[in-house]
């Protein structure tokens, strides 16, 4: 009986300490469940806290994308108002230049007319020149032979009057001879009668 009583009790005895390891064991488990809870909670927290500081930087980013979209949308109209312009200026840079290109042909065939005119006008000068050394040439020779016929003719008239006058004194010297003439024949005639008429 006593025997019995001894293992009732050492089985008491070892159930109790099967209880309390099992609720030391229990509660070292709770306790661990407690502090993963608590771990989890703060994981929680934290990973709200991550979230909405996530969320908040992808706003962020969001919105500077937003911004960067709206800045390249305006850079790329930006650059397509540039290139036009920029096509503008080229284009009306060409005409200026294809303008000037053809106004220096223009002013270039104006200037070899010019100087093919000035090359006529030089050419004439020459001949006019020429022709006036030529005609001032004939102008002195005529004038020289002009000057030698006046002179001729001076000549001639000084002995034109000379044989005038040779001719009046011959006339005279006739008229003279004549009327001596005259004279001596009724000089040396006898006179008339009418017996020497019959």
């Amino acid at each position: 009986g006593g025997r019995s009583k001894l293992a009732g009790s050492e089985m008491s005895s070892g159930s109790s300490n099967d209880v309390n390891y099992w609720r030391a064991k229990a509660e070292e488990y709770k306790q661990c469940l407690e502090e993963e809870r608590e771990e989890f909670k703060d994981f929680q927290m934290n990973s709200k806290e991550l979230e909405t500081e996530l969320e908040t930087q992808l706003e962020l980013l969001e919105t500077k994308n937003a911004e960067l979209q709206v800045k390249l949308e305006r850079m790329s109209i930006d650059a397509e108002t540039h290139n036009e312009k920029h096509d503008s200026s080229a284009a009306k840079l060409n005409r200026q230049i294809t303008s000037l290109q053809d106004e220096l042909t223009t002013l270039k065939a104006d200037k070899l007319k010019q100087q093919q005119y000035v090359r006529r006008l030089e050419q004439v000068n020459d001949d006019l020149e020429r022709s006036k050394r030529t005609a001032l040439a004939s102008v002195e020779d005529i004038e020289n032979r002009l000057n030698q016929v006046i002179e001729e003719n001076a000549l001639l008239e000084n002995e034109l009057y000379e044989k005038q006058e040779l001719d009046v004194c011959v006339q005279r010297l006739k008229d003279e001879v004549r009327d001596l003439n005259q004279e001596l024949t009724h000089r040396t005639l006898p006179p008339t009668s009418p017996e020497n008429m019959d």
